[in-house]
Formats: C-alpha cells, sequence, structure tokens
C-alpha cells in the first residue's frame, strides 16, 4: 500500500492527479490496508511481521516496492466493514480523515470490537468501525461512522467482494457512494 502512494506521489505530473489529494478505499481487507497503512508507523509494527523461525520479515513500512521518498499516507481513507489491530496506532499527529461504514450483524469483521469470524483461533483481536471512530473523535481526527442495524459483511451487494455472488448493488450502494464521495469532496477543501 505505501508503495503505491509513494508511486503515485513521484508520477503525480504525468498521471494528472493531485498528491496532496490521494484517497484509499478499501473493502474488507482492503480497509485493514487502508486503516494500517493511515495509522500505523514503524515502531508499531507488530511481531508478526518480524522474522520468525517461519515468517520472513516483512521490512520496514516504506522500504518495500520502491525507493520513492514522498509521504506514503493516504489524505483521507474510506473503510467499508474494516478494522485495526489496535487502536492506540491511531494518534492525533496522523490525522488521516476516514469514513466508516458497518452492519452490526457482520460476522466476518466486527464493528464493534472481538475476532474476525467470530473465532478466536489463530486471528488476531481487533476493533471495528465503532471503536476507530470513538478514537478518532476523542483525538479530534474527521470522521464519518455509518452503522447499519442488523446488515452483514458487504451489505452493499457483493459477496467475497464479487457482485455475481452476491446479487448485485442493492439500495445501499448509492448510499455508501454518495457519504463516502460528500466525506471525500468535503476533504478537497480542508486540506
Amino acid at each position: 500500500g505505501s508503495a503505491i502512494i509513494r508511486y503515485l506521489r513521484e508520477f503525480h505530473t504525468s498521471l494528472n492527479i493531485d498528491p496532496n489529494h490521494i484517497f484509499f478505499w478499501g473493502s474488507s481487507a482492503g480497509s485493514f490496508i487502508g486503516l494500517h497503512l493511515s495509522y500505523v508507523e514503524d515502531s508499531e509494527r507488530p511481531e508478526s511481521t518480524f522474522e520468525g523461525t517461519f515468517t520472513p520479515d516483512l521490512g520496514c513500512i516504506d522500504c518495500e516496492g520502491n525507493n520513492y521518498s514522498h509521504l506514503s499516507r493516504p489524505n483521507a481513507v474510506i473503510a467499508t466493514w474494516g478494522a485495526i489491530g489496535n487502536l492506540d496506532y491511531i494518534d492525533e499527529h496522523e490525522n488521516v480523515p476516514t469514513a466508516l461504514f458497518h452492519g452490526t450483524s457482520d460476522i466476518v469483521v466486527p464493528y464493534n470490537q472481538g475476532y474476525p469470524f467470530t473465532l478466536n483461533i489463530t486471528l488476531p483481536y481487533v476493533y471495528g468501525s465503532l471503536q476507530i471512530s470513538d478514537r478518532m473523535t476523542e483525538l479530534g481526527i474527521s470522521n464519518l461512522l455509518v452503522i447499519e442495524d442488523s446488515e452483514p459483511h458487504e451489505y452493499y451487494g457483493t459477496l467475497n467482494g464479487s457482485f455475481n455472488l452476491g446479487g448485485g448493488p442493492n439500495e445501499y450502494w448509492d448510499l455508501i457512494l454518495d457519504s463516502a464521495f460528500n466525506f471525500l469532496y468535503a476533504q478537497l477543501n480542508t486540506q
């Protein structure tokens, strides 16, 4: 993720984009990536990212993918049904405005806090959209929280990221798009 952001900033002129308004939108695991990309510092890397008996060292946050020297955090994030591994990752100096969307019946990623897939096996405990929003509000970080009562994971009409499997865009699709686009549009005037 950080290599992509650095690449976009390096080639912003030829790509005809504003390097100060790069937004990240992730769904499920993509939201985990966007949230961690925005808030985890090298000093906070989880122990599981370091070399172990059966695992390679995954490297520092900005030392993989390319050598471009640019800020690797996006300017805003849209996180649909995502979570973060530790609320303490979110600091006031890492001010990345975030819009969060989640259903209360999500058994894949908890909207509040808990284990992904509601299983306490080898997966780490995570903090969902409700907890993330509370932390951001406490720190004065701009955020939008949309919690839909009794809705599952990917409640806008997909299943495992596929509209074919999930029945296609439903009534929540336009609501999420409109809310997210309005949130991002507001960020254009604040940064």
